[in-house]
């Protein structure tokens, strides 16, 4: 059995090391990734929040004029042309609405699947975590 093997144990031991700090760095890398994109997740998801909130007081609003021309109209203080603009800017602002909601839930879809909730969407196999981070 030889003793001396030209440092080749040497050699291999180094190479593990290396391999090993590199490992630890890749393990970094993506874990400030993932922080990354759970923060910018959590951002998009307060947006939307904030947009659909803003659009559900804006269908509000928009019920609240209609109703105060339809009077001015059966009480002939209003046009029929202004009832339709009422009809017409409350039914843009639920469109407006209807779009903020599906935003709002892309953006949480996106956020759990920033951390690691959602891990398919192929079906009803899709597996979903019982942990999650409420924003």
């Amino acid at each position: 059995m030889p003793i001396f093997d030209g440092l080749l144990t040497r050699g291999r031991v180094e190479e593990t090391r290396a391999q090993e700090e590199k490992a630890a760095s890749d393990l970094e890398v993506s874990r400030q990734s993932a922080r990354l994109e759970i923060s910018q997740a959590l951002a998009l998801v307060a947006q939307s929040r904030a947009v659909l909130e803003a659009t559900e007081a804006a269908v509000r609003q928009a019920t609240d004029a209609l109703a105060i021309v339809e009077r001015g109209y059966r009480l002939g203080a209003r046009t029929y042309l202004e009832v339709q603009d009422a009809q017409l800017a409350l039914s843009v602002a639920s469109t407006n609405r209807a779009r903020a909601r599906r935003d709002h839930s892309v953006a949480r879809a996106r956020l759990d699947q920033a951390q690691g909730l959602i891990t398919g969407l192929d079906g009803p196999e899709t597996n979903v975590a019982t942990r999650r981070v409420t924003p």
